[in-house]
């Protein structure tokens, strides 16, 4: 059974649109991404004391490095991303983007000074600049229109969820390991 036609918004052409069970599997994985990429960006916010003793920072240089460097990366890069995400492989482009934050995340838990910290928090910038647009035409090209709304809310839920789950399970993994081993083990999912 062919799922559904819906037209692309030119007359001339219809896109079939893949099965059910492919498109809530998908749905499912970019709410784990989704989660991913911002519990591993918030998580810092419980290892700040942990990071500045064992690096020696100072306030400022743990808020650029907390906020700032990944507020920033991601503000340049969204666009340039998005625009690259219009023209190459969406699928290809979120790989990258988890891939790119899931090393972010890991060269700051092997960072022994600020300037590596500093590079290892604009990447993860970086990797959420690649990720939010290309995941966002991804699910444009997969959902028709009447179900996009919907489906981006599902995806945005994930973000709420790993708004709770980073500094929750960062908090723990701190605890019990240290802050280095957390950021390691908060690699993996990416």
């Amino acid at each position: 059974m062919h799922a559904p036609l819906e037209t692309s918004g030119r007359a001339d052409r219809q896109i079939e649109m893949p099965s059910l069970a492919y498109r809530s599997w998908f749905l499912f994985i970019m709410i784990l991404v989704s989660a991913s990429v911002i519990s591993e960006r918030y998580m810092m916010a419980v290892m700040v004391g942990p990071i500045k003793a064992d690096l020696g920072l100072s306030d400022t240089q743990i808020g650029l490095a907390k906020d700032l460097a990944v507020a920033i990366v991601y503000v340049i890069a969204v666009v340039p991303l998005a625009r690259l995400a219009d023209r190459w492989s969406k699928r290809k482009m979120v790989a990258l983007a988890a891939g790119v934050w899931s090393a972010a995340v890991l060269l700051c838990g092997l960072a022994r000074n600020f300037g590596l910290l500093m590079v290892g928090r604009a990447s993860i910038g970086l990797g959420e600049g690649a990720f939010t647009p290309a995941s966002q035409s991804w699910i444009a090209d997969l959902f028709p229109m009447k179900q996009r709304a919907t489906v981006l809310a599902l995806v945005l839920l994930g973000t709420s969820l790993g708004t709770f789950l980073g500094p929750a399970m960062g908090g723990w993994m701190t605890e019990e390991f240290g802050w280095r081993k957390a950021m390691m083990l908060a690699s993996i999912p990416g």
